[in-house]
């Protein structure tokens, strides 16, 4: 597997585990963010959503679907930016930050390991 594939991966590891957090504890996250305790059923799902696509990042990198690695750099860019901004703009707590460059870090992995494989496509915001 490329180190673009297990860049993927890496990130898809983490969703899985946050992904079991909100699964099993979803209080312990409620408390991260400093919001109230209630046992959310939408922590649950978000789980499963997080499970999904895991799942499908994992098999995009074992087949080395270049495309699909492209789209994931699109959407945690925007994660990225998201996140942020939500701090930023005062609505979201500053422990977003922690997530916001988690994925800029692993964002940043797959795009110099795509370019060190020659297989970067500039414009990269262009999408598909």
């Amino acid at each position: 597997m490329p180190n673009s594939g297990k860049s993927l991966v890496a990130f898809d590891i983490y969703m899985i585990v946050l992904g079991v957090v909100l699964l099993i504890e979803p209080d312990w996250f409620l408390r991260l963010f400093g919001l109230p305790l209630e046992g959310q059923i939408w922590l649950r799902v978000i789980a499963v959503l997080l499970f999904i696509f895991a799942y499908m990042g994992i098999s995009a990198a074992r087949k080395d679907m270049t495309e699909v690695i492209h789209w994931t750099i699109h959407g945690r860019l925007s994660a990225t930016v998201l996140f942020t901004s939500f701090v930023v703009l005062g609505v979201g707590p500053k422990i977003m930050l922690l997530f916001a460059a988690l994925d800029f870090v692993s964002v940043m992995w797959t795009i110099l390991a795509l370019r060190s494989e020659g297989r970067l496509s500039l414009p990269l915001l262009r999408g598909a």
